[in-house]
């Protein structure tokens, strides 16, 4: 005898063999419609339009703290040098000839204008206390060469003139130094009238000495982290490098 399952049985078995196929409804929903796509790009952009602003203020607080710690750096690289020669600042000088350039025994040398190598960095006085190219730049600085507009410049800071700035060659009243000029740590008394390390302008920054020549700080001073300028106080001086608005 043959053992036969009811009809019923074989009746599910079947259903359940035949591949299934997707409800009218499920047919109609397997891809996003126009509205529903919109919808999410609007989203989308509104949430960008929220987050970019931030990060981009994120993005500039970063720099400015990179560029404070960069002062800073080099003011305590300054500092060494001041020690290790008997209170004495680095020689500051400037040969207004030309371009200009930093002379011979100067923290830095040249012009960073024109300069198309980072040798003038590594010819300074400054160099075997502070040796991280990275930190003679600020972050935010896209001044490029001049003649050459690939190459960013190589150095973003100078160094105030009354800090054992010397003007050469003479002729003009006051030169070969400024009234007020400190040589020695010991003759820094008045620290209003002297910054430290500083960074100008694109237009301004070239040869490693920052003087007075411009009365009204937006022209001399870089206004590049939130319209903030970026300064250290004199050396031998409490204080802190300072970058706002």
């Amino acid at each position: 005898m043959f053992n036969r399952e009811p009809r019923q049985v074989l009746a599910v078995k079947r259903a359940a063999s035949r591949p299934s196929k997707p409800s009218s409804f499920e047919e109609e929903n397997e891809a996003f419609t126009l509205i529903e796509l919109l919808v999410v790009i609007s989203i989308i952009a509104i949430l960008a339009a929220l987050l970019l602003p931030a990060l981009a203020n994120a993005k500039a607080k970063a720099q400015s703290i990179y560029c404070r710690n960069n002062v800073k750096q080099l003011q305590m690289a300054n500092a060494m040098y001041v020690h290790d020669n008997n209170g004495s600042f680095p020689v500051n000088t400037e040969v207004i000839v030309g371009p200009g350039n930093a002379a011979d025994g100067s923290w830095v040398l040249g012009n960073t204008k024109v300069d198309k190598t980072d040798d003038n960095i590594k010819k300074g006085v400054l160099w075997p206390y502070q040796g991280a190219l990275k930190t003679y730049r600020c972050p935010s600085d896209r001044a490029t060469v001049q003649g050459q507009p690939g190459l960013l410049r190589f150095r973003s800071y100078e160094d105030d003139i009354f800090l054992a700035g010397l003007i050469l060659p003479a002729g003009t009243p006051g030169y070969p130094f400024l009234e007020g000029t400190v040589f020695k740590e010991s003759q820094v008394v008045n620290a209003a009238v002297i910054s430290g390390f500083i960074e100008p302008t694109e237009a301004t920054c070239d040869t490693g000495t920052f003087g007075p020549w411009i009365t009204d700080p937006p022209q001399w001073a870089a206004l590049t982290h939130n319209q903030g300028v970026t300064l250290f106080p004199a050396p031998g001086l409490t204080g802190k490098a300072i970058c706002g608005s």
